[in-house]
């Protein structure tokens, strides 16, 4: 019988863009048996390259995974090519490790990441053959729980939830298994259970939300045991491709338009020794050689400078850099910005989020020009070469003339850079939402008409030629704020845009406001009752949820705001939010330290441009290797492979020669790149090393060419050696054919080795061009069991698998995959026969 596992392999993965977002295989991954253990799997309403970047899904897949009695396997959704596979071909939606339905797990977590994801939980939910509606599900049916920062408003899909867990998951989310483990067992009546489970703080189950529901976030505190030493390395390339170690959850600063900067009080910091260590652990067992520091405001660390010294000695030895990802100028130091220009640069960014000096009080980020500017010739003096910044449209008691002075501030920072040569400021302008749980959930969004205006009163003031502008559509952040602000009422309009085509939404390519607009008048909604300024006396849909500041000092910052007055940040003056009553807010900080070695590396590195470590020179040694790709890197390409490895190189310390050059690579070079959907028992590599590499060589390719790949055999090469590329032109596969069909097969075989020619038509860039398979197809034939073929390599070129099954079998591509095709012989066919890159 063919399983699901075999359908996958077959019929799904060989046909879908990306593959190895579904593929699983990664490293660091955990597979446990899901019998006896309460089963969850977390899911990322979003590409899988994006989700696999959140770091709070990291967070905790490691803390469920260390409880014994507790499966965490993960999911995404996937791309809208892959959906449709799914459906033709009658697949459930699959986790990622043990590629079990979502169907049968206890429960399905799905993070709420922002607005405009909602339609894809929908299309989730279908491929999982879960009912779309809470009231819907019977019997054994998952719970669908919610969480994540928008559930702070969970009122929009409600419905199509069990529950939610409002607040961080890590201590909260294992109580809520142990309850669920304790009630379920036995346990038909799901509303009986969800009743239980709602007896837990934190847990919010609509189905019962009444006029006294008050549902308290729950606050984590930043445990060294609640972060992975050993994280999930995607074997593709994702949007953060690097080491992200959170150094503190939380900001003092209270700017407020910001959400998170609430929804994330108090302000916790991890201790030095924490971070570091952490830090260190996960460099050494992902590979990646680049480390960034998540925070809200990483330059606001309480030992930011202490913390870079200790991480720069680390990360210099091992050629790691460090990346900061969100800096204030208001604490970006001398010291910070020598450590941060050590290595490759990117972008610097700055977010002075408004224009003017006026709404910078307003929004109580009083961030003045000069400090910008005073940051700007630090980062270009270090050899910068382009500025972002981040400005918003549409803030509270915003007027044409904060438009004007933001064009003004912006050409003067255009012009103070241009006297550091060819320098570019990127400027990327957001519409402003108005967020729950902020001071700002009472202002109106801004229309269409008063975006596009202010937008042109920009453009036509910008006067330096350095400045690049872009701006989000208005058009999104007008449905961002309807479901920002909404209730229960768009869940029927949720639902009519899924049936209507709307799916990945926050994506430019597939938004389609017309269909919203649409669906809205279709389902009675009035936009403007969410879109329009609200009273501070009108009750919200958010109001039962309590993140532990107040609706007093909302309304006062609301206050502050239209009188253009300032809160002092938290650290320097409590504004007594209402979330120091539980909290000892400073005692959440970590303790301060010194940093005395920090000099040292300001005047090592403050005069130099460009840093980069030195690498390796040029090889003076090289081993060739052999190697099997096994299946789970059947459908890993050429590029992501030498990533793989090169990731392994550095797990195990392995010194191989660099390139020299800007970006050096490691000296490592293939054979022909495998075939998509392929496995090999005959692959090779040569890797280049010093002649001081005193190594067991042997030993050293077993831990590289493991997991997804497996060692067979090492030789040095010595004299002169022709490159794998040029030495190889001939290579046999196995064809693996089921027994009901030689008969089949060995007709075809006969017809096509009597003709002697078989012209078939290629197609590249346009272009289509006429090939003759014969002479590349050395081989065509039984091996008793199976079909052997020999492939010849001609001037570069060669006859691709499929063009054999749909020319000589008559078998279309989409069904070739069905016969597994392994490489099992390579090397120069000579008349004494075939020798092998080893030279046997």
């Amino acid at each position: 019988m063919t399983t699901l596992f075999d359908k996958i392999e077959t019929e799904f993965l060989p046909f879908v863009n990306k593959p190895l977002r579904y593929s699983g295989a990664e490293k660091n991954t955990v597979l446990k048996e899901h019998a006896g253990r309460t089963s969850i799997v977390l899911l990322y309403p979003d590409k899988y390259e994006i989700g696999m970047s959140y770091k709070g899904f990291h967070i905790l897949y490691h803390v469920l995974n260390s409880y014994d009695n507790i499966v965490c396997e993960r999911a995404f959704i996937p791309e809208k090519d892959a959906c449709d596979l799914l459906r033709q071909k009658n697949l459930p939606l699959f986790s990622l490790e043990s590629r079990t339905p979502l169907s049968e797990f206890d429960l399905v977590g799905i993070t709420l990441p922002y607005e405009l994801c909602f339609t894809n939980i929908l299309e989730i939910l279908s491929l999982s053959d879960i009912p779309l509606y809470s009231k819907d599900r019977k019997g054994k049916k998952p719970l669908v729980l919610g969480g994540g920062i928008n559930a702070i408003n969970p009122e929009p899909v409600a419905d199509f939830f069990d529950l939610f867990l409002i607040g961080d998951g890590e201590e909260r989310l294992p109580e809520l298994l142990k309850l669920y483990a304790e009630k379920a067992a036995g346990q038909n009546d799901r509303t009986g259970l969800l009743k239980e489970l709602s007896q837990l703080e934190s847990i919010y189950v609509p189905a019962l939300l009444t006029g006294g529901t008050r549902i308290k976030k729950a606050v984590a505190m930043l445990k060294p045991e609640n972060y992975t030493d050993a994280p999930v390395v995607p074997l593709m390339e994702i949007t953060q491709d690097r080491v992200s170690v959170e150094v503190m959850r939380g900001c003092d600063r209270g700017c407020r338009f910001c959400q998170a900067g609430y929804y994330y009080r108090p302000l916790r910091e991890r201790p030095i020794t924490d971070i570091v260590r952490q830090a260190s652990s996960m460099i050494a067992r992902s590979g990646w050689k680049e480390l960034t520091l998540l925070s809200l405001s990483t330059s606001d660390y309480t030992n930011i400078e202490p913390l870079l010294e200790v991480l720069y000695e680390k990360c210099s030895m091992k050629g790691v850099k460090l990346s900061f990802p969100s800096m204030r100028a208001e604490s970006f130091t001398d010291n910070i910005a020598v450590i941060a220009s050590i290595g490759r640069k990117s972008s610097f960014t700055f977010a002075p989020e408004a224009g003017s000096e006026r709404m910078r009080m307003i929004i109580n980020k009083p961030i003045e020009l000069s400090s910008i500017l005073d940051v700007m010739e630090k980062v270009l003096r270090l050899g910068w070469k382009s500025i972002k910044l981040y400005y918003m449209i549409g803030l509270p008691f915003e007027t044409d003339e904060d438009i004007i002075e933001m064009a003004e501030m912006i050409n003067e920072i255009g012009r103070f850079s241009s006297s550091y040569g060819r320098i570019k400021i990127n400027v990327s302008i957001s519409p402003f939402n108005p967020k729950p749980h902020t001071p700002f959930q009472w202002s109106e969004q801004v229309s269409l008409s008063v975006f596009k205006s202010r937008i042109g009163i920009l453009l036509s003031r910008i006067r330096t030629s350095n400045v690049h502008m872009t701006w989000r559509d208005p058009e999104v952040s007008i449905l961002e704020a309807i479901f920002s602000r909404g209730d229960r009422k768009l869940s029927k309009s949720i639902e009519e845009a899924y049936r209507q085509g709307a799916l990945f939404d926050a994506w430019t390519e597939t938004f389609d406001f017309s269909l919203w607009k649409k669906v809205f008048k279709k389902t009675g909604i009035n936009t403007d009752d969410y879109l329009s300024e609200k009273q501070i006396t009108d009750p919200l849909p958010w109001d039962f949820i309590d993140i532990g500041v107040s609706r007093k000092f909302l309304e006062s910052e609301w206050e502050k705001a239209r009188n253009e007055s300032l809160t002092k940040y938290c650290l320097k003056q409590c504004a007594k939010c209402g979330i120091e009553r539980e909290y000892k807010c400073r005692e959440l900080l970590a303790e301060k330290v010194k940093a005395p070695g920090i000099k040292e590396i300001v005047r090592e590195h403050s005069r130099v441009l460009g840093h980069n470590a030195e690498p390796v020179p040029k090889a003076d040694v090289r081993y060739r290797v052999k190697f099997r790709r096994l299946r789970q890197s059947r459908f890993l390409s050429q590029r992501n492979l030498s990533a793989y490895i090169e990731r392994e190189f550095f797990i195990h310390d392995i010194p191989v020669a660099y390139t020299k050059g800007f970006h050096p690579m490691p000296v490592l070079s293939f054979s022909h790149p495998l075939p998509f959907g392929f496995t090999s028992d005959c692959e090779f590599a040569d890797i280049g090393f010093k002649n001081d590499y005193i190594g067991d060589v042997e030993q050293d390719m077993r831990k590289v060419f493991s997991n997804i790949t497996e060692f067979v055999e090492v030789k040095k090469l010595t004299g002169k050696f022709t490159p794998l590329m040029h030495f190889i032109d001939y290579t046999e596969y196995l064809i693996i054919i089921p027994d009901d069909s030689a008969e089949f097969f060995t007709e075809c075989i006969l017809k096509f080795r009597s003709k002697k020619k078989l012209v078939i038509t290629r197609e590249n860039k346009g272009k289509v061009k006429e090939f003759d398979i014969v002479p590349f197809t050395e081989k065509l034939e039984f091996d008793g069991d199976n079909i052997i073929a020999g492939i010849n390599f001609i001037d570069g070129a060669s006859v691709k698998m499929s063009e054999i099954f749909e020319h000589v079998f008559k078998i279309p591509e989409m069904d070739y995959y069905k016969y597994p095709i392994k490489k099992i012989r390579t090397g120069k066919m000579s008349e004494a026969g075939l020798i092998d890159p080893f030279g046997n």
